[in-house]
């Protein structure tokens, strides 16, 4: 219910946005939207307009601040269908309609601006909420929330590629994770807090390196997949002439190590450490049957090799080869602009600090959940209320019932129920009822039963026909 109502919310300005569209454009086909208002020369403010109502209806779909509130609740459901609607189909939809709608965008100057730090400030606190949470499904949705914050980060930047293409890799890694994570939820009978975990990593070896691919491509360290598209969005961050500067690059490069932090620890909590599963869980650990395995297997690989159609161009030129993903996708893009005065050292060196960012992150996870595991704890003592601000989503959700819902409920029960509603069905029931009763009771009198009575009736409405049918001839 709570998916649906905050849904609903952003579907409310995705219809706005495809009214005002339709009444510009006359409509609704992708590339002839794109055509018209890439020419069209509207006022800023309508296309900026457009372009945020369309937002509003992303942020719904794929869980961007603020109405991000529905996804880590949509962890009830079934492991599979969460590694389905994370990774592949319903929350990237929003990222799929904003690269749809480039040519909006592209004339939406203001609204380009919202996307990059709607993005980048998502990505930032989903990746600071992914570290505190100990349920292993709710830290890969809070990576979820803060990977696709990097392809909107990437639309408000222009550089649409790049978003299709981390939205791409994101399918593969991201399923590996979920369903990795499944395997383990089956191997302890639904367990999914992680300080009940600990020590996998002998009973389910081939769990543990599918998991170690999945989060390899995640935290982007090469050769894996994730490497690749994020250290596009990442070089877009600080070249793009859309909006790119060091601040943004900075947000996102932080946001990489963080990521890269929160996943060693999950993978550290769960499959090495102390062994903390609970006795009555122990029996029966085993890896998943071949149904799943293979499933597991197919995706681990792919989070290593999918990345590959799709390298840098500095990297293309330097092997001599091309980047297939971003060919394809260049009629309907076009190319990325970029600022003037850069060089492939420069975009060599922003890759070689994205690398020792992550691999920053994964040896800082080490230090503190492997060689000090009583660290975390000081740490989480001594930063009180801050840790518990995160811990709870920054408090969006005690926001949204005390302010919003709590409101509506007051507005509903003193005003709507008790004032609007009944002054409504005064005027439209009873008073319409009264009025009907009164006209019932008039016409009755006319009902004496007498037959001479009738037949003056009869006489009286024959006579006013003919003097009407006089009157007009």
């Amino acid at each position: 219910m709570k998916a649906f109502i905050v849904n609903r919310v952003g579907d409310t300005g995705f219809v706005l946005a495809a009214f005002l569209i339709y009444f510009y454009a006359h409509t609704l086909d992708f590339q002839a939207v794109n055509s018209y208002f890439g020419t069209a020369g509207l006022p800023l403010s309508t296309m900026n307009l457009i372009g945020i109502l369309l937002l509003i209806g992303a942020c719904g779909k794929s869980a961007q601040l603020p109405l991000h509130v529905w996804l880590p609740d949509a962890m009830a459901g079934p492991t599979p269908v969460s590694a389905l609607i994370h990774a592949a189909t319903m929350v990237t939809a929003g990222v799929y309609l904003l690269s749809r709608m480039n040519g909006v965008f592209l004339q939406a100057p203001g609204a380009m601006t919202i996307v990059v730090w709607g993005g980048a400030l998502t990505a930032f606190l989903g990746a600071t909420m992914g570290l505190t949470q100990y349920n292993l499904k709710k830290v890969l949705a809070y990576s979820t929330m803060s990977q696709i914050g990097y392809m909107f980060m990437a639309c408000g930047l222009g550089s649409f590629s790049a978003a299709m293409f981390h939205l791409y890799t994101h399918a593969f890694f991201k399923a590996c994770l979920f369903l990795g994570a499944g395997a383990v939820l089956h191997a302890l009978h639904g367990e999914e807090d992680m300080r009940n975990m600990g020590g996998l990593y002998k009973k389910m070896p081939f769990t543990f390196y599918t998991f170690l691919a999945g989060s390899l491509a995640l935290c982007g360290i090469p050769p894996f997949a994730g490497f690749f598209s994020k250290d596009e969005i990442l070089w877009s961050a600080y070249a793009s002439v859309h909006g790119g500067s060091p601040v943004i690059w900075l947000i996102g490069i932080i946001t990489a190590g963080i990521t890269a932090f929160y996943m060693f620890r999950a993978i550290i909590m769960t499959f090495f450490g102390a062994d903390n599963v609970p006795a009555k869980l122990k029996h029966g650990i085993h890896e998943p049957p071949f149904s799943m395995a293979i499933v597991l297997l197919i995706l681990g690989v792919s989070s290593l090799f999918a990345g590959f159609i799709g390298l840098p161009s500095v990297l293309a030129e330097k092997a001599g080869l091309s980047s297939p993903f971003f060919n394809f996708l260049t009629p309907v893009f076009g190319h990325h602009a970029l600022k003037e005065g850069l060089t492939g050292q420069t975009e060599f060196m922003f890759m070689a600090i994205s690398i020792v960012v992550a691999g920053s992150g994964i040896f800082l996870s080490w230090l503190f959940y492997s060689q000090n595991p009583g660290l975390p704890a000081t740490i989480k003592k001594k930063a009180g209320g801050i840790y518990t601000a995160v811990s709870q989503g920054y408090y969006f959700d005690a926001i949204y019932e005390n302010v919003i819902v709590r409101s509506l409920d007051t507005l509903s029960e003193s005003v709507l129920s008790n004032i609007a509603e009944k002054l409504l069905n005064y005027v439209t029931i009873v008073k319409t009822g009264g009025t009907a009763r009164y006209g019932g009771d008039l016409l009755s009198r006319l009902q004496t039963g007498s037959v001479q009575a009738y037949v003056l009736y009869a006489l009286a409405g024959l006579a006013l026909i003919l003097w009407w049918g006089v009157a007009n001839v």
